[in-house]
């Protein structure tokens, strides 16, 4: 289906502004990528915005790291459940969901793509990267690289609704609060190591008590984890490429 409205800056982001979040960690161990030191990592950051806000918890975070002038590490870590024991992750890059606006109302709505559920899949995410349907806003390229990441739902009845307000975007499905989400500058630069997929962070927060409201019975049902994807840098000189190891693991 063809976009049937472009904007300068799609009007559900007006007032989403770049805020580093207080509860948030700069990763502390290099380049050691383990399922201990993230999972350290995830522990930290949760009790971390436990001491913030008691009723929200990590749905999602993505950012990057910084080794050397010549390593670099780009972390998303996703929240969601695990249904298998076998380690076939699905490819969560911008088939999660359709975004949908009704011309310049300044609400937004997310529609779950059910096609991630195709297959029985191993690991299924409760936040996703949403595609937009109805109108686009060219907004800020580093944070359309980074992503923003939106609770998922299937199904017919309600669907997940946003709006941008005091700096963040809060997230509804039908009358209740479900979480809210943001972004933040690493750095400001025109330019950036290639595989990464921007200078800034993205994060979104879920409530806790509100999963049984929009993610349905049969899904919760099974045990909740978190996909942690990294994408690990290196290069042997200033001027040459660099390589690229992509790792997956649950914790």
């Amino acid at each position: 289906m063809p976009l049937q409205l472009a904007l300068p800056i799609d009007t559900a982001y007006l007032s989403l502004l770049p805020n580093k979040p207080i509860w948030f960690i700069e990763w502390p161990y290099g380049n050691d990528i383990s399922p201990e030191t993230l999972e350290n990592y995830i522990t930290a950051i949760s009790q971390n915005i436990n001491e913030v806000n008691d009723a929200l918890e990590l749905g999602a975070l993505s950012f990057p790291v910084k080794i050397t002038d010549d390593e670099w590490l780009d972390i998303t870590i996703t929240k969601g459940l695990k249904r298998h024991e076998h380690d076939i992750f699905p490819d969560n890059e911008r088939l999660c969901a359709l975004s949908i606006g009704d011309k310049l109302e300044r609400k937004i709505m997310y529609e779950g793509n059910e096609r991630i559920l195709d297959g029985n899949p191993h690991f299924v995410s409760a936040t996703g990267t949403a595609f937009p349907l109805s109108r686009y806003g060219h907004w800020h390229s580093d944070i359309e690289s980074r992503g923003l990441y939106v609770p998922l739902h299937f199904g017919d009845n309600n669907k997940i609704h946003a709006q941008s307000s005091k700096g963040v975007l809060n997230i509804h499905f039908g009358p209740d609060f479900i979480g809210n989400l943001g972004y933040w500058h690493y750095k400001w630069s025109p330019v950036h190591p290639k595989p990464l997929k921007s200078f800034c962070g993205s994060y979104t927060l879920l409530d806790k008590t509100k999963y049984h409201k929009w993610v349905s019975p049969d899904l919760l049902n099974n045990e909740w984890s978190c996909l942690c994807e990294v994408k690990h840098l290196r290069r042997e000189y200033g001027y040459s490429e660099f390589s690229v190891s992509d790792i997956k693991l649950l914790v």
